[in-house]
């Protein structure tokens, strides 16, 4: 997907597949810290069914990574 595709599908609120590696993890948004379990079993609830909730992401104005994570750090830690 172009760079202007990408924008475009942004602006409609388009799903978008963006690899992990790309998404910051913003600490001011985390409620709690996910444990090791909860990630290991979530990684294993993926592998069986796929990911059925979307990692929500905004994009990033500054920095190296392109968007920081809104809702879905449990998701995120999950499928790296």
């Amino acid at each position: 997907m172009s760079k202007q595709q990408q924008r475009a599908a942004e602006s409609v609120g388009e799903l978008l597949a963006i690899p992990a590696a790309d998404i910051a993890v913003t600490r001011n948004l985390r409620w709690h810290s996910p444990t090791e379990p909860e990630i290991k079993e979530l990684a294993q609830d993926i592998v069986e069914r796929g990911q059925l909730q979307p990692i929500t992401v905004r994009r990033l104005a500054e920095g190296g990574l392109s968007y920081g994570l809104i809702f879905g750090e449990r998701r995120l830690r999950a499928i790296e």
